[in-house]
């Protein structure tokens, strides 16, 4: 039985002239009908390899690594200045799909930059950013925002060390008042300080410390028992700035406790309001009366209680 030879299928004759049309390799300029033009390498009519590229419209010029077309590898971006026209960099780092991706360095026209780890051509990772009123912030990004650990140091040096969401200081952190020597220590929510203790920190050392120290004592709830935790003075009093100031607590100030059920995502239903009034340089008055005429009471239920000589000490108070 004689056999019989299947008859080979040949490509369409235009998909052979295609394929020797595209562009493969190393090419001189090409230029396209918008005005933008590309040199560099080519792969199945992509640009692909190494190359640059020009924008009529915005002006810009990418130069570096390129993927199927797109900006993939290590590449540097740059704009003409809107006042000199002369051009400067704005962005060199990572690239993906033909998005900023990876390390990279962000210059702004304002004169802030950002270096550190982007996503989708957003700041998404570890990022440090140098602003342009001199305040530096160090930490993690999410969407080109702070969040999660960070810290910002201000211009003058003070600065916060905690938690942020979504830009902004959110959950427990520190507050260094290295000009006055003071550190806030507590909890955050959306930039507002919900509860903590402000201490003395290198008051000594600082440039221009308050003028009197934090008042130091046993502080007392509103049950009337000591507690350990210290108060917070406010930054105003009567319109005038006097903090740290015994006068600033005694019939102005307001402040808040730190509870023992206050955690940082229900801080504001877990304050206890309290009033202090102190008297003198930094003695705080507890209402001892009130336990004392407790203890009488007691002494008349249980028999009228212990006779006393004038002078004498009563047995359950001091011994």
């Amino acid at each position: 039985m004689p056999h019989l030879m299947k008859s080979r299928q040949r490509e369409p004759l235009w998909t052979e002239w295609d394929k020797k049309a595209q562009k493969s390799g190393l090419r001189h300029t090409v230029y396209y009908v918008g005005g933008d033009k590309y040199t560099g390498e080519w792969l199945d009519n992509k640009k692909h390899g190494k190359g640059t590229e020009f924008l009529k419209k915005s002006g810009e010029i990418y130069d570096g690594d390129w993927k199927n077309g797109k900006r993939s590898g290590f590449g540097t971006l740059s704009a003409p200045d809107p006042v000199t026209a002369e051009y400067v960099k704005v962005y060199s780092g990572g690239w993906k799909n033909g998005m900023k991706d990876g390390f990279g360095t962000y210059f702004f026209s304002n004169g802030e930059h950002y270096e550190g780890e982007w996503s989708k051509d957003q700041r998404s990772g570890w990022g440090r950013m140098y602003f342009k009123d001199g305040s530096i912030y160090e930490g993690e990004w999410l969407h080109d925002k702070h969040d999660g650990q960070g810290m910002l140091r201000l211009e003058n040096e003070n600065r916060y060390e905690g938690s942020w969401k979504n830009g902004k200081k959110h959950g427990p952190g520190k507050f260094f008042y290295l000009d006055k020597g003071q550190l806030y220590e507590g909890v955050w929510a959306e930039d507002v300080a919900k509860c903590g203790s402000m201490i003395d920190f290198g008051r000594e050392g600082a440039p221009a410390p308050t003028q009197y120290p934090i008042p130091k004592g046993p502080v007392v709830t509103a049950r009337g028992r000591p507690g350990p935790q210290h108060f917070r003075h406010t930054r105003k009093c009567g319109g005038k700035e006097e903090q740290g100031h015994p006068k600033c607590f005694r019939g102005c100030s307001q402040h808040f406790r730190h509870t023992g059920a206050c955690r940082w995502k229900i801080a504001g239903k877990h304050l206890e309001h309290i009033r202090v009034i102190i008297k003198g340089a930094a003695s705080l008055h507890s209402g001892l009366e009130s336990g004392e005429e407790k203890d009488r009471a007691r002494e008349k239920r249980q028999g009228g209680g212990l006779k006393r000589e004038r002078g004498s000490v009563r047995p359950g108070l001091w011994g």
